[in-house]
C-alpha cells in the first residue's frame, strides 16, 4: 500500500481571495464563497478541490492523527505519482511513503 504524507498545517490561505476574506467585484468588496470569509480553507477540501481539477481518481483514504495521510489501495503506482505531483504543483508539500500497513 502507497501513501502521501502531507506537510502542512490544518488550514491553508485560501488562494481565491489571498486570505483577506473579501473579493473586490466590479467595485465592491464580496465575501468569498471558497472560505465563508474566514481567509482559510481546511487542507483535505483543498487535496479534494486539486484532485477534481486535475481530474484524478479520489480512491484513498485519510488517516489525520499528527499528520494527514493519504492510503491508496491501488497497485498502478502511476496514480500516487500524479497525485503528488499534482498537489505539489499547486503548493502543497506532499511525499510519497511505502511501504505502510
Amino acid at each position: 500500500m502507497f501513501a502521501i504524507l502531507v506537510h502542512g498545517n490544518e488550514r491553508k490561505k485560501c488562494g481565491d481571495c489571498d486570505g483577506e476574506g473579501s473579493l473586490n467585484i466590479h467595485g465592491s468588496l464580496k465575501t468569498c464563497k471558497i472560505c465563508d470569509g474566514t481567509g482559510t480553507v481546511p487542507i483535505i477540501a483543498e487535496i479534494y478541490r486539486i484532485m477534481r481539477k486535475f481530474q484524478l481518481s479520489e480512491e484513498f483514504i485519510v488517516s489525520q492523527s499528527q499528520s494527514l495521510l493519504l492510503m491508496f489501495r491501488v497497485y498502478d503506482v502511476d496514480i500516487v505519482i500524479h497525485t503528488a505531483q499534482a498537489l505539489t504543483v499547486s503548493g502543497i508539500k506532499a511525499r510519497i511513503v511505502y511501504p505502510v500497513f
